[in-house]
This record gives C-alpha cells, structure tokens and sequence, in this order.
C-alpha cells in the first residue's frame, strides 16, 4: 500500500499512537508519507526522510496557550496550506488511502481533493467529536453562528470520508445516532492502538509512597478545576505522591495552583521527550484518566495505553457518557471509577489504593494483558490493509 496521512502535529517524539501506527506500516512493507503542521522557524515547507516515512512539514502557528478565537483562525487556516503543500510536493503522485484523524474537522477539501488528484480512497480517524465537545464545555453556544458553521464542515468531512474508525463501541453507537442510515455502513472499529514492548523495568523504592502520574494534554476537557480541588482535599496524605506531566491551556494554571496553595505531594512538570515520559511513568503506580462530567460525547483518552503499557493501575474520574468506566471496571479489571463531579469518591479511591499497594499492582498486570490481546498496532495495519489492497510484503 502506498498511505498519505495528514496530520496538524506530528513527531516520532510525542504522537504515540500515530507514530506507532506509521512505524507498524512500514514494517510490513508499505509506503507512508505525512503531510503535517509545525511550529518552526524554517522555511514554508521542509521535506525530511525520518524512520521510514516521507514527512513534509510545513509552517502553522502554535496552537498552544492561545484563546479559543486565535485557535479557530489557526484551524481555517490548515486546509488551505495542506492543499498548497499537497499540490507543490505530492502532485501526479498515486496513494492508496488518505489517513487522517480529528481533529481537525476542517479538511474536508483536502479529503476530495486527495480522492481526485491521487486516485485514494479516504480513512477518518475519528478521535475527537467537533464542534459538539466544545458545545458540552461551554466554549460554544449550540445552533450560534460558529456552531452552524462548523457544523457543517464537519458533516462535509464525514461525507468525503469512505471509512469512519472509531474509538469504541460507545463512539459507533454515538455516531449512528448523528449520521444519516446511509452512511452507516462507514462506520467501524478502529480503536487506539500502540507497538506493545515490555514494561520499563522501575528501580525498587523504598519509600512507601503510591505514586500517581497525570500525563499528557492539561485543558479544559480534562476536569481541571475537579482534578486541582480533589487534590487540595488530599494534600494532607503522607501515603500519596501526584505527578503531573504535559502542556496545554490549563498549565501554567495547574503550576501556580500548587504553588499558591502548598500542595507538596503534587509536583508539575512541562511536557517530556516521550523517553522521559516513559521512565518517569516507570516509577509510578497508578495513572489518572480525567474528562470533564459535561461530555455527552464518548471520550476515549489514548494516555491510557500508556498507563496500561508500563503495568499501572487506573484511576479514572469521567463524564458519563464515555465506555471507560467498562474498560476499567468489568472488561480489563485495570482500576477504579468515579464521576468527575464526585469529589468525595475519588479522594477515597486514591487512599484506597495508598492503603493496597498488592491490589494496585494487580490492576497494573491485568491491563498489561489486556493491552496485548486488544490495543497492539498490529490490529490496526490488519484493518487498513484489509481495505486498501491487503497486505504488502512482510520483512
């Protein structure tokens, strides 16, 4: 197979799941290019050969720590520039597939321009479900003028897309209920997935602490204010250790809450290289899944393959809406669940597991193995070769 994947961010350094899945492709033998956004002071555009892949990056502006108006601009702004990088590097080109995740939802004239000037066929990733998250989180006002027109663009996208790969069980269900019947057909599962290596091996401590680790993106949608509250409440327990590791809008938030409240069993660390990341993660013994209660739609947090790859125990705090809590309760039996709007029993979950450390490390080995027998990336080559020519050769 011959695969373009478009991404806004892409890095073999910190797009796990994306780059896992890129890695897995060319390790059977097919041939991936990405077309992708960075924040660089480089020229418009800038074509590299890195692990196998054909990347070309081209020039958007940080998203990062902007307000939700400057975001917007910069997302109308990607369809335009991918559709000058697409014409200036890849024309008279032929891909198989187009492989493109949201966000963003802005990319449906990419998409059929993809169909046409290549001769592919196209794959939604469907990771994030815009604009109605930012509708449940109050950051957009239903039927306004931004919703309409996002709306629309999002229908637009799924439209163009021949397959619509989605999450979970939760997510198929939720989108048959907002899709027309004859676009029922493109949907499927296509969970996240990562290349499964054995556990870091974490040097023996000796202090008797639970660690617990918070990784990755720190925005609204991750029940900040919920998270920052609950740990107030447990600031006072000797037992616990709170790390807190990523960028986002609510960051530099998270760091002066600490601070300015003296919670010293919590510390904040900025974003780490994915190394970094994995050993820090290696001495904890628990992470933290959180999604804000308002969410009507299934969210599905890809940081927990990490939790689940280096062997720790699960405590999630969620909306309703999303099947974590079966993941973690009855499918993999990996930790424990609580509403993010239940202060009360997340700060009992968290001395609970201080108080168990043989039950918080079976939790961890049993999400280990259920890491193996459902989320390897080998699940998802399986279904992209399935549809795009079948399998190429195998090295």
């Amino acid at each position: 197979m011959r695969l373009l994947f478009l991404f806004q961010r892409f890095s073999f350094e910190t797009s796990e799941i994306y780059a896992d899945l890129a890695q897995a492709l060319v390790r059977r033998g097919h041939a991936v290019s990405v077309l992708c956004g960075a924040s660089k002071p480089h020229d418009e555009s800038v074509v590299v050969q890195e692990n196998g892949c054909e990347i070309v990056y081209f020039n958007i502006p940080n998203q990062f720590g902007v307000n939700k108006f400057k975001k917007g601009l910069i997302q109308l702004l990607i369809e335009p520039k991918m559709l000058c990088q697409l014409m200036r590097h890849f024309q008279g080109r032929h891909f198989d597939a187009v492989v493109y995740p949201t966000p963003p939802i802005t990319l449906a004239n990419v998409v059929q321009y993809c169909r046409e000037a290549f001769g592919a066929q196209s794959y939604l990733m469907l990771k994030d479900i815009f604009p109605q998250n930012a509708v449940d989180l109050a950051m957009m006002r239903r039927k306004g003028f931004l919703h309409r027109y996002f709306r629309a663009l999002e229908r637009r996208l799924y439209r163009f897309s021949d397959y619509i790969g989605c999450m979970s069980q939760a997510n198929i269900d939720y989108m048959r209920r907002h899709l027309s019947p004859d676009q029922h057909a493109k949907l499927e599962l296509f969970p996240n997935t990562i290349d499964i290596q054995p556990p870091l091996r974490a040097p023996t401590r000796q202090d008797g602490l639970t660690r617990f680790v918070f990784g990755g993106n720190l925005g609204k949608p991750q029940a900040i204010d919920f998270f920052l509250r609950c740990l107030k409440a447990l600031r006072d327990e000797k037992r616990a250790r709170f790390d807190i590791i990523g960028s986002g809008s609510e960051a530099a938030y998270i760091d002066r809450f600490l601070r300015e409240n003296q919670i010293d069993n919590a510390r904040f660390f900025a974003r780490l290289p994915r190394g970094e990341y994995a050993r820090l993660l290696s001495e904890a013994d628990v992470g933290l899944i959180l999604l804000d209660r308002a969410f009507t739609i299934p969210n599905y947090p890809s940081r927990m393959l990490a939790y689940m790859q280096q062997q720790k125990a699960i405590l999630a705090a969620t909306d309703d809406a999303t099947d974590v809590r079966q993941l973690i309760e009855r499918d993999a039996r990996c930790g424990l669940w609580c509403s993010s709007g239940d202060e009360k029993a997340f700060v009992e979950h968290a001395r609970f597991l201080c108080a168990h450390r043989d039950l918080v490390q079976k939790f961890g080995a049993n999400g280990y193995a259920y890491l193996r027998d459902h989320f390897s990336v080998d699940r998802s080559v399986d279904i992209l070769e399935r549809h795009f020519s079948g399998p190429g050769p195998r090295h």
